[in-house]
């Protein structure tokens, strides 16, 4: 999967969808492209920094949970990373802070792993067919227990 290929995935087709399964070119272009975004915008001028974080807030938790269905984890497991790394901030103390950043580091490491091959509870796997284009996933049917339940 290809740049322009993996933001229109995750930007168009899938903005708000937390169902499937993620290939790791899919997560790791779009991380690489809000990084790069974020850090400009935050150049120009902290309002449109905050409007930028504003909205790909959604996708990027959507995307972060389609990975972690790749590798076969429920979408819930990133918000850990994101407790230490506040909570170690709300406290205040440095070690608290450094143990947030390598829980968070260690999280993104665990993304850039293969995910299960064939398929697993959340799908089929995405590399299976070789090809970038991208099927529509539909949420589970009620009742079925595949993916996360819808709220």
């Amino acid at each position: 999967m290809n740049f322009p290929t993996a933001l229109k995935v995750v930007v168009i087709q899938k903005y708000m969808s937390f169902f499937g399964r993620a290939r790791r070119a899919e997560f790791w272009w779009f991380y690489l492209f809000t990084m790069v975004l974020a850090r400009t915008t935050e150049k120009i001028d902290w309002r449109l920094y905050l409007a930028t974080v504003v909205i790909f807030m959604i996708p990027t938790f959507a995307v972060t949970t389609r990975r972690l269905h790749d590798l076969d984890y429920r979408g819930w497991w990133q918000i850990i990373p994101y407790a230490f790394l506040l909570g170690g901030m709300a406290v205040g103390h440095f070690a608290a802070v450094v143990v947030g950043l390598v829980v968070f580091v260690g999280f993104l490491v665990c993304l850039g792993t293969p995910g299960t091959k064939g398929p697993n509870r959340f799908g089929d796997d995405p590399l299976e067919g070789g090809s970038d284009q991208v099927e529509e996933v539909k949420p589970p049917a009620p009742g079925s227990d595949r993916g996360d339940p819808a709220p």
